[in-house]
């Protein structure tokens, strides 16, 4: 993924705070599309899915504080079959506007997204919050 991201976006003011899982509680936002869990070709063929493991979904969101867009994306594990209970995933990527968040979520699968991704992003894993904020200085 080219990393035109990181040079046009001003950062959310979610990133103002000392660390992410303050920066998450603070985090309020509107829905501006969902774009559901397939993105499909022109054929009606599926292209990908905007998930990693079972089953997930994804959204354009913005910051109700600061305007900011971010595309939303989560999943969930199910660990049933695996004698565990099931865990959830979310992400933030912070991205220049809806036509980015949907540019994209048409181009990147779920997987794809998260390791190519190299803007500002907070995410959780295991319900604690993280964000990339020093890396991407």
């Amino acid at each position: 993924m080219k990393n035109q991201i990181v040079e046009n976006v001003k950062p959310c003011c979610i990133f103002s705070y000392a660390d992410a899982p303050t920066a998450i509680k603070h985090f309020e936002y509107e829905v501006l599309e969902n774009f559901g869990k397939i993105v499909r070709n022109e054929d009606g063929t599926i292209k990908h899915y905007t998930y990693i493991w079972d089953r997930g979904g994804r959204s354009a969101v913005r910051c109700k504080k600061c305007g900011a867009v971010f595309l939303y994306q989560w999943t969930e594990f199910d660990g049933y079959y695996l004698g565990k209970s099931d865990e959830y995933y979310e992400s933030y990527f912070l991205v220049k506007d809806l036509d980015e968040a949907i540019l994209l979520n048409n181009n990147y699968n779920g997987f794809k997204l998260e390791m190519e991704f190299k803007g500002l992003k907070i995410w959780t894993i295991d319900d604690v919050w993280h964000w990339n904020k020093e890396d991407t200085k």
